[in-house]
């Protein structure tokens, strides 16, 4: 799987003036930018970890069916970029991979959690009998 352009420790660059085509890829691009000043034309192509996506005045990324997972807020679009699926994460500058969803454990059973329900439902009974005298003499 052969593909042009110029590919170093910064990423992906496109020159001014140069037209490339990509299909059917995956590309991984550990956390370097996607530098558009020509034209690049995607097709079904993924790319991922990328730090930035600068497309100059001059540029065009036309993507079709592609996806894009850069990092958080690093857009730079000057120039036309069409047809994008753009997800943001926490990759590259951004603080590491995606944070997995977390629960909070809910302590009442172990000693502690037992003597806060104790202390919550004690403190919740005088106050109902209270709430409902009131009620009663306001009637």
């Amino acid at each position: 799987m052969a593909w042009a352009g110029v590919a170093h420790a910064d990423g992906y660059t496109v020159p001014a003036g140069e037209t490339y085509e990509l299909s059917d890829m995956t590309m991984d691009l550990a956390c370097g930018d996607l530098v558009v000043d020509g034209t690049l034309n995607v097709s079904a192509t993924t790319f991922q970890n990328i730090n930035r996506i600068i497309v100059s005045s001059g540029g065009v990324l036309a993507a079709t069916g592609s996806s894009f997972d850069v990092a958080r807020a690093n857009l730079q679009i000057s120039g036309r970029f069409t047809g994008r699926s753009i997800t943001t994460t926490y990759s590259c500058n951004g603080g590491g991979t995606n944070p997995p969803a977390q629960m909070a454990p809910i302590p009442t059973n172990g000693p502690l959690g037992l003597a806060l329900m104790s202390l919550l439902l004690g403190a919740a009974l005088p106050a109902r009998r209270w709430l409902n005298k009131r009620r009663q003499s306001a009637r």
